[in-house]
């Protein structure tokens, strides 16, 4: 599963539980989107060159401190992956 499908299959998940509650449709958006996303590059000096990494942080829900969320480096990470893991951690 790719992760765009990923965080597809965690929305539609949410979209169905949100029907069988009752929530109407902007207040179950509201909740379903994420608040932020960062994103961040750096460079590190690796076998006499420069890679640069970039990492992924999503806040999904301000609603109780401390925030949770999603945080992922590595070469196949992307903004989908880590707004569907920041999604599963507040619906938890």
């Amino acid at each position: 599963m790719d992760n765009e499908s990923f965080l597809k299959s965690v929305d539609i998940n949410f979209d169905r539980a949100a029907g069988l509650l009752g929530l109407s449709d902007d207040l179950a958006e509201q909740i379903k989107v994420a608040n932020s996303t960062y994103i961040v590059r750096f460079g590190v000096s690796l076998r006499g060159g420069l890679e640069t990494f970039t990492g992924y942080r999503t806040v999904h829900s301000e609603h109780f401190e401390p925030v949770k969320g999603g945080i992922r480096y590595g070469p196949f990470a992307d903004q989908n992956e880590v707004e569907a893991l920041a999604a599963l951690m507040t619906y938890k």
